[in-house]
């Protein structure tokens, strides 16, 4: 019988609707807790709070967080806990609030800027501390308030709550992709610069390790070419292992351009791969243009770029295009794989088509390779004739099937299971390839 005075579900209180002023991430995350407790027990309470939300008993911790974040008036869990550390900063002492809007202005660990939230967090409260204001200053592109406040023969200080000298702040700033701040962000490096600061200084972002020079500070958290090209003139370093790769993600594909003139070398930094991340066809043909070897293999991941752009979900087009660059089409990856070995796998019957045209045609698979290439590229005809193909034998054996037999009926269920697979796919989709081509980005 369902326990209906659990903690989840007992008492209007325990109803959540309106967060506290002061609200406190480790009790939500017990009251999200308790609350999939009570739904894995069938409680009747907890089970009426969440079917709103298509919640049942069969909940995940996150679907549990998810009707607590509902209940709250937000859309999901991630909203609701950048509320609860957005109020807790307003909340905070000025050194604290200081160190909390520092994770929105320039990050926090993988976490990029929230340069919109940074901005209208910087007019909840005015700073009183030197420090605390120039902070912010820096980091707002306030630069008569950093003048007034920072000497020039102070440049190089460190400042709090990190340690990092003025510019690094100014460099890292998630803001200058704010409007009203971009043009105070650009004008605060260069007169940093003007007078002393090191273009090659770095600093460690919270939660991240190790540091990190302010070159990649602009390229990948400020996305600002001319604050780039303002380090560069000052003698950043554009090989240093980061702002190339980085380079690639930005809308801003000046920063690219700016690297690759200063002297910024591709082979080692898998840029190339991370550029193949994306659906960006234009952003390829740049970087080709600027010297990037189509067929590079990478130094992490044991694959070239054919291979890679496959693995990614990146169509004909990309191919053609690292082809004309310089690619092999006959080239294998590190694990003896061809390029269309790797077409097939994710469906792709239009390169397969294309390059067997040129004179490498997909290699002959045994059945199970087969049979997903079929379900890859929804062709249920041919799939069904792999599955069709696959031996079953042993019925006259008295006790049984032989082990070899077993293990061919075994295989047969798989193809059975992917098989309705295939089927759900569709004719004219490529569901499971697709699926197969979209996990995270490259590891580096």
């Amino acid at each position: 019988m369902p326990d209906s005075m659990s903690s989840a579900a007992a008492p209007s209180d325990r109803h959540p609707g309106v967060l506290p002023d002061r609200p406190h991430l480790d009790h939500l995350r017990r009251q999200a807790l308790d609350l999939h407790r009570a739904l894995k027990r069938n409680d009747a309470a907890a089970l009426q709070r969440a079917a709103p939300y298509r919640v049942d008993a069969g909940a995940s911790l996150a679907q549990a967080q998810l009707v607590l974040a509902r209940e709250y008036g937000f859309a999901s869990w991630p909203p609701l806990v950048e509320e609860v550390a957005q109020r807790r900063a307003r909340a905070a002492d000025e050194a604290g609030f200081v160190a909390a809007w520092l994770t929105w202005a320039i990050g926090q660990g993988d976490r990029r800027p929230q340069p919109e939230r940074a901005w209208a967090l910087a007019h909840t409260r005015a700073t009183a501390q030197r420090d605390a204001a120039l902070v912010l200053a820096l980091a707002c592109g306030d630069l008569a308030t950093v003048q007034r406040l920072l000497p020039p023969s102070r440049v190089h200080e460190p400042l709090p709550p990190l340690a990092a000298p003025p510019i690094a702040i100014a460099a890292f700033s998630g803001l200058a992709r704010v409007a009203a701040c971009r043009d105070g962000v650009r004008a605060t490096v260069r007169w940093l610069l003007a007078h002393g600061a090191d273009a090659n200084t770095r600093l460690r972002v919270p939660g991240a390790d190790p540091s990190l020079p302010v070159l990649y500070g602009a390229t990948a958290h400020a996305g600002d070419g001319d604050i780039v090209r303002a380090l560069l003139g000052a003698g950043a370093d554009p090989n240093d292992n980061e702002s190339l790769y980085h380079a690639t993600e930005q809308a801003d594909r000046s920063i690219l351009d700016a690297l690759v003139q200063a002297g910024a070398r591709w082979p080692g930094t898998n840029a190339l791969f991370r550029q193949l991340d994306h659906d960006d066809l234009p952003g390829l043909h740049q970087a080709l243009a600027l010297g990037a070897d189509a067929h590079e293999l990478s130094p992490t991941i044991g694959t070239r770029p054919l291979h890679h752009a496959l693995m990614r979900g990146r169509g004909l087009t990309f191919v053609q295009a690292l082809v004309t660059a310089g690619a092999d089409p006959a080239v294998h990856d590190g694990h003896g794989l061809s390029v269309a070995w790797h077409a097939q796998r994710v469906g792709r019957a239009d390169v397969v088509a294309w390059l067997a045209a040129i004179g490498h045609a997909a290699p002959a698979h045994d059945l199970p390779s087969r049979f997903l290439a079929a379900c890859a590229a929804a062709d249920e005809p041919s799939a069904r004739g792999a599955r069709g193909a696959a031996p079953v034998a042993g019925a006259t054996r008295p006790d049984g099937p032989a082990p070899a037999a077993r293990a061919g009926a075994a295989r047969t269920d798989r193809f059975g299971a992917a098989d309705a697979r295939a089927r759900l796919a569709g004719v004219g989709a490529r569901a499971v390839g697709r699926e197969r081509a979209q996990p995270g980005g490259l590891s580096r």
